[in-house]
């Protein structure tokens, strides 16, 4: 099996020699090599990578724009269901602690010709009975041109098709021509693909399943609140490394940095209108470790500044996100004293306020951060190193 993986890699490796148009990554042996995912690739809905589309449940619907391409989209619109993404900026989300879902992830790979108003026409609903379709844009469902990957099915002649690939392995779970057959059964591959990795090691920011420790130098820069793009090219170099266990381990963790970035991209587009100083906090952090990714959001941060509470809260928010961390510990009494005294005398004033907002979402976020200042007022004294 492990020739047969290295010969896999290697086969894998030519091909890509042979295709100088699509320069791609490396992979280690073993994990699917992702293909035509671009920024010139992109059609609409969210942006992603290869890593993306690795250590999760990949969902392909492949489509080609032509008369039935509606129906071809509402077939396959129930999978969305499966995702957590539908409409969660709209129904009251609590973003301020929500972990985001990210077991599954489908993506829209056309492979006709190259249409993006006519993919974009048929996504509008015409009626009650294609409600559904409304589900890609609020999932924000990342459609691109002919995204396929080393090795993958080959559907010409095939499509509209789909499959279903599983957080580990190169061979689909599910794959058949898109009706309401291969739908039913990659729903089946989907559910027991969550559980399975539900069940398993719990996937961790950064590292994926790795340990920590087996990277301390990332592990560090991370701490240190510094920039990744250092870190991550030391990571990728110990993908072509010729231990097997060290370019596997090197791989999932390549692909987890990308994740973190990729998802709070996603993240912040999903909080900006129903939690504005969440949003402002996660752009914080991705512009730290992420400087260049910023004018990705140009877009979203204009609508954001057009809320100046929201940056207020957001101040306030990232105060009461490390003093609420469960490892946080006072350097001593004084300090816990001053934290109080700063939360009773001057936030929870300010707070006050915000809760008059006549932004709801201000209004909303100021009522929920009251209540947990309340609850750090209660027990930041007792926060004190161990003697």
């Amino acid at each position: 099996m492990k020739k047969l993986a290295l010969m896999c890699a290697a086969v894998a490796a030519l091909e890509v020699a042979a295709a100088p148009a699509a320069k791609m990554e490396p992979v280690a042996a073993g994990f699917p090599q992702w293909q035509g995912l671009s920024p010139k690739s992109h059609i609409l809905g969210r942006e992603i990578t290869a890593a993306d589309l690795r250590h999760r449940v990949t969902v392909v619907i492949e489509i080609e724009p032509n008369a039935d391409l509606k129906n071809q989209l509402l077939t396959a619109s129930t999978l969305l269901q499966l995702t957590g993404y539908i409409n969660l900026g709209l129904e009251g989300a609590n973003f301020e602690t929500l972990q985001m879902p990210r077991s599954v992830l489908v993506l829209v790979s056309n492979r006709g010709a190259k249409d993006p108003d006519a993919i974009k026409a048929a996504l509008k609903p015409s009626g009650q009975e294609e409600a559904s379709l409304s589900y890609y844009r609020s999932a924000l469902v990342p459609f691109y041109d002919d995204v396929t990957f080393v090795g993958g099915p080959d559907t010409t002649g095939k499509r509209p098709y789909v499959y279903v690939m599983g957080p580990t392995g190169t061979e689909p779970l599910s794959q058949g021509k898109l009706d309401a057959a291969s739908v039913k059964a990659a729903r089946a591959a989907i559910v027991q693909a969550k559980k399975k990795l539900a069940d398993g090691p719990a996937w961790k920011e950064f590292f994926g399943t790795v340990d920590p420790e087996k990277f301390p130098a990332l592990a560090k820069d991370i701490q240190k609140g510094k920039q990744l793009k250092a870190a991550t090219a030391a990571v990728q170099k110990d993908i072509l490394s010729k231990d097997a266990e060290k370019a596997a381990d090197a791989q999932v963790v390549s692909d987890a940095i990308s994740q973190a970035r990729s998802d709070l991209l996603f993240r912040i587009r999903m909080e900006a209108a129903a939690c504005p100083h969440r949003a402002y906090y996660d752009f914080q952090r991705l512009v730290k470790f992420w400087p260049a990714e910023k004018k990705k959001l140009d877009d979203v941060m204009v609508k954001l500044k057009a809320v100046p509470e929201a940056e207020k809260l957001a101040k306030i928010f990232t105060k009461i996100m490390v003093w609420a961390d469960p490892d946080f510990v006072c350097k001593n009494a004084g300090e816990a004293k001053k934290i109080v005294a700063e939360l009773e005398k001057k936030i929870k004033p300010q707070l006050a306020k915000m809760k008059e907002s006549k932004v709801i979402a201000v209004q909303n976020g100021a009522l929920i951060l009251d209540t947990q200042i309340d609850e750090l007022i209660a027990t930041i004294p007792s926060r004190l190193p161990e003697k």
